[in-house]
Order: structure tokens, then C-alpha cells, then sequence
């Protein structure tokens, strides 16, 4: 796998683009995992927002959008989400 990423943080707010490269991806397809031959390419950007509040709680908050997701042919990769959200609360 290679690959960079460019991230710009201040007061908790964070975002970023990715783009990485994987040779010989593992997949599921057909209930099976599967090797997709060549190389991957992944590209994406990522917003996140982390906060810690009472004393001992912290808030995680984060949002990916992948730009591209396919294999070496240009085709799209199976089972990639367009669009995630996620999020987090912790408490120590």
C-alpha cells in the first residue's frame, strides 16, 4: 500500500483529502473473499470534529467522502461506501 494525505486542524475541527494505492486487494464478493489483481487506487476527503467536555467525557464526530474507489481497469470496487458517517462518545 502506498499513499499521502493532507490534513488542516484547528480547535478540534479537522479536514482532509487521501489517496492511497494497494496492490492485490482482498475483497468479498459472492460470499468469498477474492484477490483483485493490479493495483487499487482510493481518493477521498474526510471531515472530522473531536471535543472533550464534563471531565472525563469525549465527543468524536466524523464525515469520508470517497471520490474514488476502483481497480485497475478503472472499474468501481464492489461493497465501497459513496458516503460515511461516524461517531463516537467516550468516557474515562
Amino acid at each position: 500500500t502506498t499513499g499521502y494525505d493532507v490534513f488542516v486542524s484547528r480547535k478540534g475541527i479537522k479536514v482532509g483529502y487521501f489517496k492511497s494505492w494497494v496492490e492485490d486487494l482482498i475483497t468479498y464478493v459472492n460470499n468469498q473473499y477474492t484477490n483483485i489483481d493490479g493495483e487499487s487506487k482510493f481518493e477521498g476527503i474526510e471531515a472530522s470534529y473531536s471535543s472533550q467536555f464534563f471531565d472525563n467525557f469525549m465527543i468524536n464526530i466524523a464525515y469520508t467522502h470517497l471520490i474514488r474507489a476502483e481497480d485497475s481497469q478503472e472499474n468501481d470496487l464492489p461493497r465501497r461506501a459513496k458516503n460515511m458517517f461516524n461517531y463516537s462518545l467516550s468516557w474515562y
